[in-house]
């Protein structure tokens, strides 16, 4: 072969490297920016503008970095947070608007829909599910005006295959809802993932 073949070869050989390199960086940057994504908490108070409707601003998780220090089980931390977030968002307004305003009776509510408490809320007793129900019906403002939700910091230990902690809901008018929230630590096919109970 002649040199000048051969420096052609050469020129594209490097062209297609500086290509391939760029290729690579590329979709490395791409996989660095999903893992920090992935690993922002989600639902903080940064970045919230919500209002409720007497203009006080929502806050949102307080304190999600509180899960993210003392929480070592297997489900991951957002989902954690959405759950946390699903209570306050829409199944608290689903026990207001199916038993509290239509004066269900809630042991056949309980009995009615026992698969959907359970899956919800973890509940599996209708005393739970009774208290609950007690504390929702305390709130006198709209149940969309809450402020925050935070798990009480000192609150957290291991019970059982759980992690358990206190979780604080607080409404524009500063009222609460207190829960013990238990968080399965190591899956199994027979533990509910979550439970949440009333206080007593």
């Amino acid at each position: 072969m002649d040199s000048k073949k051969i420096r052609v070869l050469l020129i594209i050989f490097i062209i297609i490297n500086i290509i391939a390199l760029f290729a690579l960086i590329s979709v490395i940057n791409n996989q660095n920016s999903e893992n920090v994504e992935n690993n922002v908490p989600q639902n903080t108070a940064e970045g919230t503008s919500d209002v409720t409707s007497d203009g006080q601003v929502v806050e949102g998780f307080k304190n999600v970095s509180v899960l993210y220090q003392n929480y070592t089980g297997y489900i991951s931390k957002a989902e954690i947070a959405e759950k946390i977030e699903l209570l306050v968002d829409q199944y608290f307004p689903i026990i207001h608007s199916q038993i509290i305003e239509n004066g269900e009776d809630r042991e056949t509510y309980f009995n009615t829909y026992t698969e959907a408490i359970k899956n919800r809320f973890g509940i599996t007793e209708f005393s739970d599910f009774d208290r609950l129900v007690e504390e929702v019906g305390k709130i006198n403002c709209n149940l969309s005006d809450y402020i925050s939700y935070e798990l009480l910091e000192d609150s957290f230990e291991i019970e059982g295959n759980y992690t358990k902690a206190t979780l604080v809901y607080t409404y524009s008018n500063g009222q609460t809802i207190t829960l013990d929230l238990y968080i399965l630590n190591e899956e199994s096919d027979t533990e509910l993932e979550y439970r949440f109970i009333p206080q007593d």
